[in-house]
């Protein structure tokens, strides 16, 4: 029987929606707690995440963990009052709550970030919109590549988070539609874990 933490922002939250009953009704016995919050980082994530190891009596066997969305956040909003966190700053924020968990007996799991569109979901493309998803995906890729590079050399397993025509499957800028968090992301992220063994 495994016992499942869903670690991470609202990506997280709404994929964990549907990922939970699906997972749940094929694996009987099995537990899946959704614990994504919404407009989180992953320096917000790692105190959560380590509070939450601290003060559980009954850890999982297994923690998904997925962040990265939020901590570029300014530069959607310039306003914003978060400070952007670099994509090498999140691949170590995630890391350390991954040697965290793992040093617990739980079992880590990374899910790489789901990323940005490429393309508006309401065309046409304004210019601004083209200059801004191109810093994001850039941004989304470098944290790719620093969490590829992090974890390889310390066992840590991670999986690239399902995505799938760019322009449909977005709600936003953020965020897969809520039929796709429930069509395509949940039943991939469960062949995924399927695939690393967590059965």
């Amino acid at each position: 029987m495994n016992k499942i933490w869903l670690l991470g922002d609202s990506i997280t939250y709404e994929y964990g929606t549907y990922f939970k009953p699906q997972w749940e009704a094929s694996h009987p016995g099995d537990i899946v707690t959704v614990l994504g919050v919404g407009g989180e980082t992953s320096r917000g994530g790692k105190t959560r995440a380590l509070g939450l190891l601290s003060a559980a009596t009954d850890l999982p066997t297994v923690a998904v963990l997925s962040w990265g969305t939020n901590d570029c956040v300014t530069l959607i909003d310039p306003n914003d009052q978060h400070i952007d966190i670099s994509a090498q700053q999140t691949a170590e924020n995630v890391r350390d709550m991954a040697l965290a968990l793992r040093a617990a007996g739980v079992r880590p799991i990374v899910g790489l970030p789901i990323g940005f569109p490429a393309v508006s979901s309401v065309p046409p493309e304004p210019p601004e919109w083209r200059i801004l998803m191109r810093k994001l995906t850039e941004w989304c890729s470098d944290q790719r590549q620093a969490l590829r590079h992090i974890l390889r050399p310390l066992d840590i397993d991670f999986f690239p988070m399902p995505r799938r025509n760019e322009a449909s499957f977005w709600a936003d800028a953020f965020h897969p539609t809520w039929p796709n968090a429930e069509a395509i992301v949940a039943p991939e992220i469960a062949t995924a874990l399927t695939a690393l063994g967590v059965v």
